[in-house]
Order: structure tokens, then C-alpha cells, then sequence
């Protein structure tokens, strides 16, 4: 161990004179106790041990010294990576996202305080829990208003649950938007049916196309729990799912006519008023009741906190805080002038931000400002707050940032670099001093995030990085409006939406790696001054390179290449909201980002994005719409993750083709011996793909591949606009899709037989079957 572990770099300076800046000296004469110990160090050394010695020479010490540190550096660096590749254990994706579902729910029921109200809910989603099978075989529903602590109520239910059942059985639980596995209905019915697959120990692999999960999905649940094993899932906040696959309608997940072993317990909000999705509404549909029908025995509402004040101590108690008679007063006034109209006026989340703000109060400030009774004001009370305590231009960015990452979030290293490329907050930092290097200080993003970090939610992506994101919806909204303003009205003096998804896209792109990036003229001021820097008009903001490979080729195997995940994943979405065309399209109608979607098995979001961008950009729809294309009728195949494969469809496109002219490029740059055209330079013995002589001249016409229905499909019908197709068949459903991604938008029933025909309305608002 101590060879593996030690390293000896030793000096040898006896055939120098004695000097101050390599001995110790007294008064002019080596120290002689000092050289003594030395002796005795040296003498320490274990044979084994490396040990490197250096005997600088008597002229120039450059080369040397530079030896010296290059010897080191190369030591500690391999000695770094041997220690890391022993640390190192294979990741598993399906026990990373359980372990972080339950210790969100480990955390939160920790912090649980029961009352009346949540007793009774409790009791109730108990009472389902331990009923004996009667047949009915029904989900049960939680559903409450926006802040009513159905997260933390589901929490306390799960780990009783969990502890109940001793290790007997399957429980799945998942906290729906807390995780990038969980925010979309495709990655969540992956992950559930991984999990099943494992619990059950079932040989079956799970597919990647979404009517095939949804397939195995109600097919695990109906046939693999067994009294012997039974299954509890548990899904926290349904309308946390986004839009894509129509997650939001729950055709996906059964909520009647379950196994006698299966409980199925849900959570949502209310129907909000004119919503595309009304998430409650569907599940009593699933349910079977009808709507205006009583609730019954398998939903049951979280209503109106019972004993705010009770809560409000539990609340302070868990900081180690208590408050005055007078400040405890102030609370209860502001409780009971909430608003009808604020929906989370006077719940658990009002609570739990008003209690975070008066545990920094001590005895004798008394009542430090007058606590606002909404939810919303309540944050945007805390907004101001902190733009007085860290400045406006910090504060607001750092919000935006949070705020417009909003698929998976921001990680504090990024928000650090994206700090940086922001010469106003640059500025304003560097009011009183100005660093060596012309970044934003670490400390002033960590201070800032500790105080927002009771708000937040912290979550891995699978690629190492620890991911920052508004934990609950109220604060994205209340973030919305502070910033950007209500109903689009953009707020005088706040940078635009537009400009901030300027900035994170330029990050994402690596616009500025390598590069000084220009100072604008209130960063020129502050960095121009006598004592520090003057002259200078640009500086290297010190930010990553974002290639879309960190380590290996697109072309090799999965195990032998790192993907930049968030470069793929978060660049084209901002570079689209932003209106950046150039930037957008060149990725979209590059065959290297095709492939770099397929390997991060985002070929999904890859066709979502072309229909963003042909809306965004029309006049680059014929150069957007031919990729999309090629993607669309090669998507099985592409589904395969065959590292290749986008490369060698390309290849077969015809020559005047958008992606044949990409991979063509490519190859004549050079780089990857797997992709080669012959008779380019270095080609002859190269591995390369297989080229089609002869191949046909015109493109294909088949667009997109849509396979959702269970029986021959016997019309078809394209709305007004072009965006929707409806196709009906004789599985006597009609399915809405989306014409660019073939994403089911809703399934129509009704029929009793065969449906022979369909079509739109001229205004595209009805389908008549």
C-alpha cells in the first residue's frame, strides 16, 4: 500500500551554498537542529517507497523546476485515477432512482406534522391500504390544492407503509417532476417497469417504444403481484408531467379492474379552470365516477390546514426556533387574512416559507415587517429581500437560471460559469475589488443558494452532476411573473426571457471557451481602474469547452465514450426559445447531433425539437423538416442504440440530401476511422461504413412511423393546421397524434364497432368519427 499510495520527491542541494530560500538558516548558519531533522525524515523512508531525487543546477532553474512540477503533477494525477478506478462501481439507473424516490419520501415524512385534517386522510388511504380484496379492484386518490402538503402527507403514508409491510411484497413509490426519470410519462413508465422487472425477477426486457411500455406496464401490474408478493405503487403528483405522450391524461396507468394484490394510491391537484389536462378529472373518469358524482370510498381531498398554529411551532421546532407571544399573533392574523382567490393562501407551504424567514427573528426584534398572507407575495417579499442582502443583478440571473432550466434543472458549477459570461453581475461584484480572473466568486453564488436552499429540490442526472430546481410549482410561477412579468408584459428594468435564453444557450454551445469575451462598458469601468487593470477591454471568462463526446467517438461502443449529456440536452431547447437560428438549425441539420440524441436515447425530445424549431424558424422549414424526416422513418431502427447507425442511414439518403451532405462533411474532415468515403485521404484501410451503389436518387416519402393502434387503421385524416393527425381503427378507437413526433395526443372511444372514417372540422377544434 505505501508503494501504491507514497511518492518521495527529494532535492538535492549539497553542492550548493547554503541560501535562505532553500534552508533554514539562523543568523546567517544552517540551523543545525532543523538539519538534523531532515536527516531523521530521509532516514524514514521505506526502500520500496519511489522516491525521485533532483539536483538543481548551478545556472538556469527554469527546465528544472518545471521537471520537478511536472513529475509531481504526472504522480498525483495517476495516483488520483488509480484511487478512482478502485472506488469505481457500475452504475445501475434502475437503483439510483429508487433510492432517490425514497429517500425524498425518508426526508419528508421525518418532517411530517400530523393534525386533524391530515389524520383523516391518513386514516382513509390506511383504511384502502388494509382493506381485503372485494373485488373492485379501484386506484385510490389524494388530491388537494397547490401547497397543501400532499407531497409530505404522501411521504409520511409511504414510509409507514413501507415499514409495515416488513419487507414483504413490492412497494414502488415515485415523486413525479423530482427527477428528469419523472417528469415525462415515457421515462417514467421505463423506470417503473425496470423496477417491477427486477422486484418480480422477470426475464422479459423492457421495450423503449411508448405503446409497448404502456403494453408491459398494465401487464406487469395485472399479472406479476401475487399474494405471496403483492404490489403497492404510490405516485405523488400526476399534473407534475409534462405534455409529451399526453402523459398528463392517464390513459397510461390503470385505476380499475386491479389484481386483488394490487394498491394503487395517486396524488393531484385540483382541475384548474379551462386546463388542456385536467388530471382529476381523468382519474375519477378511470375510476368511474361520473363527473358531480360523490367521491365514495377511493378519493378523498386534503382540505384547509386544521391547526396552522401547531404546525407553525413543529415548523420552527425542527430549526431549534420558538417565537413571542406578539410575533406568534402577526402570523395568526396574516393566516387568517388570506385571500379566496390565492388557491395555496394559508396551507402547509405558506407555513413552511413564512417559518423559514421568522427563524432568523430573534425575541427582540419583534415583528420585523408585515407578513404577507398569499403565497405568491410571500415570495416575491423574499425575492426583494434577497436582492437587498446579494444585489439585484446576482439575484435575478441566479433566479432566471432556475427558473428557465426547468426541465432538469442547473448545476452549481454551471451557474458559476454562467455568472461569470454575465458582465452586469460581473460588475456589481467586483464593486470594491476585482480577482486575477474574471469569473464570478464561487462564494457569492453559495451564500446566495443557502438561503434559497429550503426551496429547492437537489437531484442527480446520471452523468455525476448534482442538479439544482425549484421544488415546488409556486415557485417557478411566483419566479415567472417577478422576472418576465404577468401576461408576456416584460418588466422594466429586468433583462428579457429571450436574452437570458441567450446566455444559457451561448454557455451550452461553448461559445466563449478559450475566448475573451468582450466587457461591456460598466465592466470595462470597474476592471479599468488605475489599481487594477486598465487597457483591459476583454477577458477569458474562464468557461468549459462543450463538445457533444467528452471522452471517445459518437461511433463507439456505449462503454467507451462519455456523452456531455447537458450539452445535448439543454443547447438546441434554449438556442430555439432565444431565437438564435443559427445556432439551432446547425445542430438540428447536423448528423452529429442526430447521433448524439439517438446514444443519449433522446430520439423523442430530438423530434420535438424540430417541431419547435420549424415553428420557431418557417423559413428553415424544408432543410428542418428533411431531418426530421430522415429521423422519423428510421426511428425503430434508431431506438436501437447502435452507435452507427445514424451514420450509415445517413449515408443512403441521396446525395443532394441534407444528411448525406452532413456525414459526407464529416468524413472529409476526418477524426473517426469509422466513418470514412472512399477515395478520401487516409480511407483506403480504414474500418468504414457500407456504401449503397445505386442507391435511388429521391427521398423516401415516409415521414414518420406512428404505431399506437391495436388494429388495422382504416382512416386517416390531417387537421387544418398540419400538426394533428386522427386515425381511426378497428380497435373502434380514434387516436389524436402529433404529425411531427407521433406522440399520442388522446384516445377517443365510443365506438362499438369498427371506426371507417374520420376528419376534422374546418377549424380544427372537433373530430367527427
Amino acid at each position: 500500500r505505501q508503494k501504491e499510495q507514497t511518492l518521495v520527491l527529494q532535492r538535492n542541494f549539497k553542492e550548493q551554498a547554503p541560501d535562505k530560500d532553500w534552508i533554514d538558516m539562523i543568523d546567517g548558519k544552517v540551523d543545525t537542529a532543523a538539519q538534523q531533522l531532515l536527516s531523521r525524515q530521509i532516514a524514514m523512508i521505506p526502500p520500496h517507497v519511489p522516491t525521485s531525487t533532483y539536483t538543481p543546477p548551478g545556472d538556469s532553474k527554469k527546465a528544472y523546476l518545471r521537471k520537478v512540477c511536472d513529475d509531481f503533477g504526472e504522480s498525483v494525477a495517476k495516483s488520483m485515477a488509480q484511487g478512482a478506478q478502485k472506488l469505481a462501481v457500475t452504475r445501475d439507473e434502475t437503483v439510483d432512482e429508487a433510492g432517490h424516490h425514497l429517500l425524498f419520501a425518508v426526508v419528508r415524512a421525518d418532517k411530517f406534522c400530523d393534525t386533524e385534517t391530515t389524520g383523516k386522510v391518513v386514516a382513509a388511504v390506511q383504511e384502502y391500504l388494509s382493506r381485503r380484496p372485494d373485488g373492485s379492484g379501484q386506484a385510490f386518490v389524494v388530491h388537494g390544492r397547490s401547497g397543501a402538503g400532499k407531497t409530505y402527507l404522501m411521504s409520511k403514508i409511504m414510509v409507514g407503509h413501507i415499514e409495515e409491510r416488513a419487507g414483504k411484497g413490492c412497494v414502488v413509490i415515485r415523486f413525479l417532476g423530482t427527477s428528469p426519470a419523472s417528469s415525462a410519462v415515457q421515462p417514467l413508465l421505463s423506470s417503473l417497469c425496470k423496477q417491477l422487472r427486477r422486484c418480480y425477477d422477470k426475464d422479459e426486457q423492457v421495450p423503449s417504444g411508448f405503446k409497448e411500455l404502456k403494453a408491459y406496464f398494465r401487464k406487469a401490474v395485472a399479472e406479476w403481484p401475487s399474494e405471496e408478493q403483492p404490489l403497492t405503487l404510490f405516485i405523488d403528483s400526476v399534473d407534475q408531467l409534462d405534455d409529451s405522450n399526453a402523459g398528463r391524461r392517464l390513459e397510461w396507468l390503470p385505476m380499475s379492474g386491479l389484481s386483488p394484490h394490487v394498491r394503487i394510491v395517486v396524488s393531484t391537484l385540483p382541475d384548474p379552470a379551462n386546463a388542456e389536462f385536467q388530471c382529476l378529472s381523468q382519474l375519477r373518469k378511470g375510476l368511474g365516477l361520473a363527473d358531480g358524482a360523490s367521491e365514495g370510498s377511493c378519493i378523498v381531498e386534503v382540505e384547509t390546514i386544521s391547526d396552522h398554529i401547531r404546525v407553525l411551532r413543529h415548523l420552527l421546532k425542527l430549526q431549534g426556533r420558538t417565537l413571542t407571544p406578539e410575533q406568534e399573533a402577526a402570523v395568526d392574523a396574516a393566516f387568517l387574512l388570506r385571500g379566496e382567490n390565492d388557491d395555496a393562501a394559508g396551507t402547509p407551504l405558506w407555513l413552511t416559507i413564512v417559518a423559514q424567514f421568522l427563524a432568523l427573528w430573534t425575541s427582540y426584534d419583534g415583528v420585523k415587517f408585515e407578513i404577507n398572507p398569499s403565497v405568491r407575495g410571500l415570495i416575491k417579499d423574499l425575492f426583494e429581500r434577497l436582492e437587498t442582502t446579494h444585489g439585484k443583478h446576482l439575484v435575478r440571473a441566479v433566479l432566471a437560471f432556475l427558473t428557465l432550466c426547468r426541465r432538469s434543472g442547473v448545476s452549481e458549477t454551471e451557474l458559476v460559469h454562467l455568472l461569470s459570461l454575465d458582465d452586469d453581475v460581473l460588475a456589481d461584484i467586483y464593486e470594491w475589488w476585482v480577482p486575477s480572473m474574471r469569473t464570478c466568486p464561487p462564494l457569492v453564488l453559495t451564500m446566495l443558494l443557502a438561503e434559497l436552499a429550503p426551496y429547492l429540490s437537489r437531484r442527480g442526472d446520471g452523468s455525476g452532476q448534482q442538479l439544482v430546481s425549484w421544488y415546488h410549482r409556486q415557485f417557478w410561477e411566483a419566479a415567472e411573473e417577478y422576472l418576465f412579468g404577468e401576461s408576456g408584459q416584460q418588466r422594466e428594468g429586468f433583462i428579457s426571457r429571450e436574452e437570458r435564453h441567450t446566455q444559457l444557450a451561448d454557455f451550452f454551445a461553448g461559445k466563449w471557451a478559450g475566448k475573451a469575451k468582450p466587457y461591456s462598458a460598466w465592466l470595462s469601468e470597474r476592471v479599468q481602474r488605475p489599481q487594477f487593470c486598465p487597457g483591459e477591454t476583454a477577458g477569458d471568462r474562464m468557461v468549459p469547452t462543450q463538445p457533444l463526446v467528452l471522452e471517445g467517438r459518437l461511433t463507439s461502443a456505449e462503454s467507451e465514450r462519455l456523452l456531455n449529456t447537458r450539452r445535448i440536452q439543454e443547447h438546441v431547447d434554449h438556442a430555439i426559445r432565444a431565437g438564435d437560428k443559427t445556432s439551432a438549425v446547425g445542430d438540428l441539420c447536423s448528423i452529429q447531433y442526430v447521433a448524439a440524441k439517438v446514444a443519449a436515447d433522446d430520439v423523442s425530445d430530438l423530434l420535438r425539437e424540430y417541431s419547435a424549431a420549424i415553428e420557431r424558424f418557417p423559413d428553415q422549414a424544408s432543410a428542418l423538416g428533411e431531418f426530421a424526416a430522415f429521423v422519423g422513418r428510421n426511428l425503430d431502427a434508431l431506438r436501437q442504440k447502435i452507435p452507427t447507425a445514424p451514420f450509415q442511414f445517413a449515408l443512403q439518403e441521396p446525395d443532394t440530401s441534407g444528411p448525406y451532405q452532413s456525414i459526407k462533411r464529416l468524413a472529409e474532415r476526418g477524426g473517426d476511422p469509422l466513418i470514412a468515403i472512399a477515395g478520401a485521404s487516409g480511407a483506403e484501410n480504414a474500418a468504414r461504413l457500407v456504401h449503397w451503389r445505386g442507391k435511388p436518387q429521391q427521398s423516401d416519402p415516409c415521414q414518420l412511423t406512428i404505431r399506437e393502434h391495436e388494429g388495422c387503421v382504416n382512416a386517416v385524416a390531417f387537421s387544418p393546421c398540419g400538426k394533428w393527425v386522427a386515425s381511426g381503427s378497428d380497435d373502434m378507437t380514434i387516436k389524436i397524434c402529433s404529425a411531427g413526433t407521433g406522440e399520442v395526443k388522446c384516445t377517443l372511444t365510443g365506438h362499438s364497432g369498427r371506426v371507417w372514417s374520420v376528419a376534422f372540422s374546418p377549424d380544427g377544434t372537433r373530430v367527427v368519427s
